[in-house]
């Protein structure tokens, strides 16, 4: 069974609550309806701080769900019509067009922000790295 077809009752297998709780994040932010993205970036952080209960929780659901973006299937959901410019949905469908590198970064630091996460980006001649302070 794959993470994103589990429901909550499958995790009673799983012993460790921060188990089962890493679990739930991941599996909620693989889930998370593109239609939250295309909406605002505070329609999708709330969705995504959710389950959540504290910092690091926040910023593993945000990582799980920028990674777990696929253009395709953002393409058939746009459906030939670009989001709004302020929609996480935008970014994301630039980083996967352009590969561009330091649109992770950004997207992350702002959604972290959106969380009221402290969150500070480094940059780097070739890399942005964002650093989640909780």
């Amino acid at each position: 069974m794959t993470l994103d077809k589990m429901k909550d009752g499958d995790l009673g297998r799983f012993s460790r609550c921060t188990c089962r709780l890493s679990l739930i994040i991941r599996r909620d932010a693989v889930q998370a309806p593109l239609e939250l993205a295309a909406d605002s970036y505070r329609a999708l952080t709330d969705y995504l701080t959710q389950p959540a209960t504290n910092g690091i929780g926040q910023a593993r659901s945000f990582f799980v769900w920028i990674a777990s973006q696929r253009l395709q299937n953002i393409v058939d959901f746009v459906d030939n019509t670009l989001p709004s410019e302020d929609s996480p949905l935008y970014t994301v469908l630039l980083m996967l067009l352009k590969q561009w590198g330091n649109g992770y970064s950004e997207l992350f630091s702002k959604l972290c922000q959106y969380a009221s996460l402290t969150v500070s980006v480094l940059i780097h001649t070739q890399h942005c790295v964002p650093l989640c302070c909780m």
